[in-house]
């Protein structure tokens, strides 16, 4: 990744560690955390501190850390540029050989830095080392501990991306500590949602992760965590936190993260093999994502911002042959996409399945629903079903609807972009 020039000069000897610690507006408990750093048995490091325009103490408690020690590197900013490109600014003002980032309102064991050093420069081929986590509420105290997971030490780089992909809730292993050299051949922690999961998931495919046995990280659990702030039910209201000026980003998250997934793979430089591996782990991924996938291409594809002519150099050669299989006046039933427009078969009828009124419905709540409504358009004369490609999920979904087709129907197409039947 392309590096900006840093606002901090570099040190005359860098530091082992860096540890980045981007923060607005965090004075209930940034005491607390700069503490917990600063009073590590490891003493090797800086501590990058960058204000996104904070408006309540937070500025006057980093000033105050710096005067009291020179480890502490702060950044005032003047205006909030939001949280992914402030991970981004205490990364690029840092010089250690390690970086880890740290959160305003987490704790550090006082052994953390040590043990986590000790297990990168006793295997280089770890790309994280992290501490066995714990979380805690406002008040400090013990609410649950999390347990390591054996996925990140296999040698299996697919076995670890499958990890990724298993995680839930909190994941703590994107505050456990990493090698720089690594983590420039990365995306950092960009500005889309799921960030931290793509960084894993490069991060995994390039080497293992090591967890410490003790419990050496707390993290906090309160009303105010960024967590509770903003979900996926409100993507673009979430970017308000990510990055104001990507706002765009906000619109497809998933395909948007599908496609930082596809990015990693081709960074983590594999070997043929190990890719096809993970690249069939990314797929199964696919297949649990498959409705907010299918809602969201068939959105950029409708949209202004792409052109329906640019399908056509892709799907032309399947429009050809569906056309002289399927004759202007035909009635098509077209599984769950309403958007006909799309696959550009101009004098026919198609209907969406399911439909209620000539109305697309969506998807059948159960396999016999979906045969019983089959047989139902069938009888009110529709010749043909097709599916495009961005309805294949279906066929995961609805396995039987499928196979009661392939007996009871003839399929007279089927390449990479449609499937096609007569009834």
């Amino acid at each position: 990744m392309a590096r900006s020039a840093p606002l901090l000069a570099p040190p005359p000897s860098p530091p082992r560690v860096s540890i980045g610690l981007p923060v607005f507006n965090g004075a209930n408990y940034l005491q607390q955390a700069i503490d917990s750093i600063l009073n590590q048995s490891f003493t090797d490091f800086e501590l990058v501190i960058a204000d996104n325009a904070s408006t309540d103490a937070t500025p006057r408690i980093i000033k105050e850390a710096a005067s009291r020690d020179s480890r502490v590197k702060p950044i005032f900013g003047t205006e909030n540029i939001g949280a992914a490109p402030n991970y981004t600014r205490v990364f690029e003002n840092s010089f250690g050989e390690y970086f880890k980032w740290a959160s305003h309102d987490d704790v550090c064991s006082p052994h953390l830095l040590e043990k986590t050093v000790a297990a990168l420069d006793s295997n280089p081929k770890l790309t994280v080392a992290a501490a066995r986590t714990d979380t805690i509420d406002q008040d400090g105290k013990f609410l649950f501990a999390y347990e390591p997971l054996a996925g990140f030490t296999s040698d299996d780089p697919a076995v670890r991306l499958e990890t990724v992909f298993k995680l839930s809730g909190d994941i703590y292993y994107v505050w456990g500590l990493m090698r720089r050299h690594m983590l420039e051949e990365t995306g950092l922690l960009g500005s889309f949602i799921g960030h931290d999961r793509a960084l894993l998931a490069n991060l995994a495919m390039v080497g293992p992760f090591w967890c410490s046995k003790d419990i050496l990280f707390h993290m906090r659990e309160h009303e105010d965590r960024s967590i509770h702030r903003h979900s996926w039910r409100d993507p673009e209201q979430s970017m308000n936190w990510y990055d104001p000026s990507a706002k765009q980003a906000g619109k497809q998250p998933t395909l948007r993260l599908f496609r930082e997934y596809v990015a990693s793979l081709t960074r983590a430089k594999l070997s043929p093999s190990d890719s096809i591996r993970c690249a069939l782990v990314m797929k199964d991924w696919c297949k649990t994502q498959a409705p907010s996938l299918r809602n969201e291409l068939s959105d950029v594809l409708s949209s202004k911002a792409f052109p329906a002519s640019l399908l056509a150099p892709l799907i032309a050669p399947s429009k050809y042959r569906l056309e002289r299989l399927m004759p202007p006046g035909s009635k098509i039933i077209l599984i769950d996409d309403e958007k006909a427009e799309l696959l550009m078969l101009r004098g026919r009828s198609f209907l969406p399945f399911l439909e209620r009124d000539g109305r697309y419905y969506g998807p059948p709540p159960d396999e016999a629903t979906a045969i019983t409504e089959l047989e139902r358009m069938r009888s009110e004369g529709a010749e043909f079903v097709l599916l495009a490609w961005t309805s294949f999920w279906w066929q995961d979904i609805y396995p039987d609807l499928f196979s009661y087709m392939k007996v009871n129907c003839a399929e007279i197409y089927k390449d990479k972009n449609f499937r096609a039947f007569k009834l």
